[in-house]
């Protein structure tokens, strides 16, 4: 299914000025294809296909059902296959293709407890499986990383974080699964790259929202959004200061199809300099946008914490935007038209969960 908002951010995402005739006549695999970056991803290259053409776009999935009712209501979606695959398996037989797009990994902080395992092969397995297939195929590999792979790395006299930073994370804390994992996916690039010449990208993301997160999601910007429109109170067992920013998932698709059809290996942070809120801001400004809401937000220090997040650094986006890219949706307008999906397109849970820094 596609919502009258996300239809929206596709056109918008067409007249981006992007060197579209770089993917004319390519093969693009993506995986992940039901994730929020996914879907949005394929939605925007169904409609590319209209115009320069890619000759044919594959989406990974765990999910076929999930993926067949998403993308039916996309008029062309006729044009997209869909392989139900868990890519940290085996792969099975693949056409010959141009690009290959991992963006398969559970990114639920819930998942990295509840299976650790299976998060850590998504991105480690999955991605030396898909670099295989890139080189043997010529396919530049293109990986969603995250802003998690600095751990803890601070800026020096208080500027964002570049690229060249190396930060520190503890590879006995479980919760390490996610970003340890995606470290040893970003250096399986570099390794495929220096000895089999594959050509990669790698996207690292910061907070990422928009429609095409469930509002099950316990990260803080559905949770936020799920609260308000139940008319439940925010709960936060801190006192919010930890500051994020947060990148509508419009604008993260535009940096990583930047970075894709860059012309030579790059990594890029992703992220909107401009969002940059605290955690208790993001939770008024959420608040504000749904006049006649019950909820309120209320702070509980001290209180049992049910889901543990980690803030990562404020990231430095120069690099990508030396290719063009800026971000266009303010954190306003992100959650406008997050809501306004959401309140077309779902019924949200009417459940709370606290949430700390």
């Amino acid at each position: 299914m596609i919502s009258d908002v996300q239809r929206e951010d596709v056109e918008v995402l067409l007249g981006e000025a992007l060197p579209w005739g770089a993917l004319a006549g390519r093969s693009i695999l993506v995986t992940g294809a039901t994730g929020m970056v996914g879907q949005y991803l394929i939605h925007t290259l169904l409609a590319v296909r209209d115009r320069t053409a890619p000759a044919r776009i594959i989406a990974m999935t765990r999910r076929g059902e999930v993926a067949r009712d998403l993308f039916s209501r996309d008029p062309r979606a006729g044009a997209l296959e869909i392989l139900v695959h868990d890519p940290a398996q085996p792969l099975p037989p693949l056409p010959p293709l141009d690009y290959i797009v991992h963006a398969a990994s559970p990114a639920d902080p819930a998942a990295f407890r509840r299976d650790p395992v299976g998060v850590i092969a998504a991105n480690a397995l999955g991605s030396a499986r898909l670099l295989e297939a890139a080189r043997e195929r010529g396919a530049v590999f293109c990986l969603l990383s995250s802003a998690e792979v600095y751990g803890q790395a601070k800026p020096d006299g208080g500027e964002r974080i570049s690229e060249e930073a190396a930060g520190v994370l503890d590879s006995l804390d479980l919760r390490s699964a996610y970003p340890e994992s995606k470290r040893l996916a970003e250096t399986l690039c570099v390794a495929f790259g220096h000895q089999h010449g594959v050509g990669y990208r790698i996207a690292r993301l910061a907070h990422t929202y928009g429609p095409g997160m469930s509002l099950e999601d316990p990260r803080v910007q559905t949770y936020f959004m799920r609260q308000a429109l139940t008319g439940q109170d925010i709960v936060l067992l801190s006192s919010g200061e930890a500051r994020r920013s947060y990148t509508y998932v419009s604008d993260a698709v535009c940096g990583v199809l930047h970075l894709i059809t860059a012309p030579e290996n790059l990594t890029c942070n992703v992220a909107n300099e401009k969002a940059t809120v605290s955690i208790a801001e993001l939770a008024r400004a959420v608040l504000a946008r749904c006049p006649g809401t019950r909820a309120q937000l209320r702070f509980a220090p001290g209180q049992p914490e049910t889901i543990r997040t980690v803030a990562p650094p404020l990231l430095d986006c120069s690099r990508l935007r030396a290719l063009g890219w800026k971000p266009r949706v303010s954190l306003d307008q992100g959650i406008d038209r997050t809501l306004r999906h959401h309140r077309a397109w779902q019924r949200p849970a009417r459940r709370g969960v606290a949430v700390a820094d």
